[in-house]
């Protein structure tokens, strides 16, 4: 079995640590540290742009975690990747962000089989935002949730 990659994208800059923050708390979280690595593989990202496909290769089912400048300060979005698709200014900030990578990854059908996207809406004060605990551990929810339902479905 391929590991599940819950892949953190950002930066050092301000909000946009969120991604790395998620990944740092989730890697803490007592069920999915009991998942081997080989189950279950951790990363962190700085503004990977179209380099993310190399990180996705060698996966079938990817998480990735990202903030979102604007919206509701903390509010944790569930992007389809058919809709990141179809609106690619709608996630990254970044020149060449995810949906530019997962555009690339579909052209040339190299993208797993199942891909989730977390935001997490920074809104207005977007520089400033440190997300509460709050934030993460409703996120470490819809992860562990998420990679359950998928160890279930291939065990």
């Amino acid at each position: 079995m391929t590991p599940i990659k819950i892949i953190g994208i950002g930066s050092p800059q301000g909000a946009d640590q969120i991604g790395w923050q998620a990944i740092e708390y989730l890697k803490r979280d007592h069920a999915l540290k009991g998942l081997s690595s080989d189950r279950v593989e951790f990363i962190i990202l700085d503004r990977p742009g179209l380099a993310l496909l190399d990180y996705l290769d060698g996966t079938d089912c990817a998480i990735l975690i990202d903030a979102i400048a604007g919206g509701t300060t903390g509010y944790i979005v569930d992007v389809e990747k058919s809709q990141l698709l179809a609106d690619p200014t709608n996630l990254s900030s970044h020149s060449a962000g995810i949906a530019e990578a997962l555009a690339m990854g579909s052209v040339l059908n190299t993208l797993p089989k199942k891909i989730k996207i977390f935001g997490i809406e920074t809104g207005k004060l977007s520089l400033r935002y440190t997300p509460d605990l709050s934030v993460f551990y409703q996120l470490n929810r819809l992860v562990f949730d998420h990679v359950q339902n998928h160890l279930d479905l291939v065990s």
